[in-house]
């Protein structure tokens, strides 16, 4: 999975991504991030300048015990 702060918000200082199999985090000078996911099903959320946010193309959502959204991805086995 390839992740990347949306060009039309160059000032994003603070990017992360939490999951629920972890965390990592993107800096306005790093601007992308690279993820090897394993297959299987991921809940997770963006962190943008300490505010909570869903993704808006995520596949799916759920709720979570916060009382918002989680994203959910579902990584399918490669063929290769």
């Amino acid at each position: 999975m390839r992740w990347s702060a949306p060009a039309n918000h160059p000032g994003f200082p603070c990017v992360g991504i939490a999951s629920s199999r972890g965390q990592c985090r993107c800096t306005q000078a790093q601007r992308a991030v690279d993820l090897l996911l394993k297959p299987g099903r991921y809940e997770y959320r963006y962190v943008v300048d300490g505010r909570w946010m869903e993704d808006p193309m995520a596949p799916a959502f759920t709720a979570n015990p916060f009382g918002d959204l989680n994203s959910v991805m579902i990584v399918q086995a490669s063929a290769y």
